[in-house]
């Protein structure tokens, strides 16, 4: 019995020598909410490039989750857009955006966010290149969201995305602020906590000439105290802030 016991403690103060073994890697879901945490703090240093690498990780050793990570991808390029300075450089950010959301559709054709980053991303290029330059986007746009609102009838970016376009395109393409404004009061319903819906909603309301419904709308975003996307409310509480002044001195 002492020899027995004297081998077991061989053996685990051998045990004590040896490297850690390798940490097993985490859930390809689990990896992918990581991305969207930093996606979501991407105003921090270094979040939106951190959360680049995760997803390219990802693709190399997941292809399964091919286009949860391409659609990701897409919208990260869609924000790098938003925020370059240059009109040459936003347009490559949409174009990138474009082409890796179609990518994503290729790997799963019933992926909802890639048609909805599809979408947006036509958007993104035709709001650059000028609405009436652009108005052959707006039959792919209506698409991709059509397809989205059929694969999701929930999506209110979905019905954000028309809201938008209705607004913006003249009334011989479909244009109409009534079907803007009943788009985006959708998208409100549908997600209360996106802060960008309030925005665009009260735009297509002083667009109409209807500034006491824009204003209080304005002031249903201020009461969101629990952004969906913190980082875009704080664009977008900067823009409710200049468009409040608008109608208010208007």
């Amino acid at each position: 019995m002492i020899l027995a016991l004297f081998l077991g403690w061989v053996l685990i103060a051998g045990m004590g020598d040896r490297p850690p073994a390798a940490a097993a890697e985490p859930p390809a879901a689990d990896q992918l909410i990581e991305a969207d945490l930093l996606y979501l703090t991407r105003d921090s240093d270094g979040h939106l490039a951190h959360g680049t690498k995760v997803l390219d990780a990802l693709a190399q050793r997941h292809p399964d989750v091919r286009d949860e990570v391409l659609w990701r991808l897409s919208r990260t390029e869609k924000w790098l857009g938003d925020e370059a300075s240059g009109k040459s450089e936003q347009l490559a950010h949409y174009e990138r955006a474009e082409a890796l959301a179609k990518e994503g559709i290729k790997a799963n054709d019933r992926c909802v966010e890639c048609h909805f980053w599809l979408g947006v991303a036509y958007g993104k290029i035709g709001i650059l290149r000028g609405v009436l330059n652009s108005l052959f986007l707006v039959g792919p746009i209506e698409t991709e969201m059509q397809t989205v609102l059929r694969l999701n009838p929930q999506h209110s970016g979905a019905h954000h995305v028309l809201g938008v376009v209705y607004r913006l395109i003249p009334w011989f393409a479909g244009g109409s602020l009534e079907k803007s404004i009943a788009e985006l009061a959708l998208a409100v319903r549908l997600n209360s906590f996106s802060t960008i819906h309030y925005v665009e909603l009260a735009r297509s309301y002083a667009a109409a000439g209807m500034k006491e419904k824009g204003l209080e709308i304005l002031d249903e975003l201020a009461q969101v105290t629990a952004p969906y996307d913190p980082t875009q409310a704080k664009t977008d509480r900067v823009q409710a802030a200049q468009l409040r002044q608008e109608l208010t001195h208007s």
